[in-house]
């Protein structure tokens, strides 16, 4: 199920269904068929490459570069996607449509959702990047 297609009382702030993780670590294992050492290095690349986006974006935003924010949202689409963070995702297609699109507007409303699931997916990835280095 999509969450478009669930009630808004079901959704958290970022839209993305309450209770859910905001990384699905199996997409990125069913993906590219690895786990251990080699998927914790494909999701701390991920979590680097976000981590810049996500300052280049709100710096790109305030300055009203929406050709830049659609770049930048383009590039972190497919990246989260890849790494199982499927709401931060779809966030990003909706900064790339807006920015694509000139709309100013939209990507005022979308940039704030971004940033508030970048968190959730960024704190996601520390603890699990630090139980992994743990546990070895």
């Amino acid at each position: 199920m999509h969450p478009a297609d669930l009630p808004p009382s079901a959704l958290s702030a970022t839209g993305t269904p309450s209770g859910q993780l905001p990384v699905d670590l199996q997409v990125l294992v069913e993906l590219t068929g690895c786990e251990g050492p080699m998927l914790d290095e494909f999701l701390a690349d991920f979590q680097q490459l976000a981590a810049q986006a996500a300052q280049d974006l709100a710096q790109a935003h305030a300055q009203g570069q929406l050709a830049q924010v659609e770049a930048l949202a383009h590039r972190v689409k497919s990246s989260a996607r890849y790494a199982g963070a499927l709401a931060l995702g779809d966030l990003s297609e909706a900064l790339e449509q807006a920015g694509r699109g000139g709309d100013s507007g939209a990507a005022a409303h979308a940039l704030p959702a971004w940033l508030a699931e970048w968190s959730r997916v960024d704190a996601f990835l520390q603890q699990h990047l630090r139980a992994s280095r743990s546990a070895c």
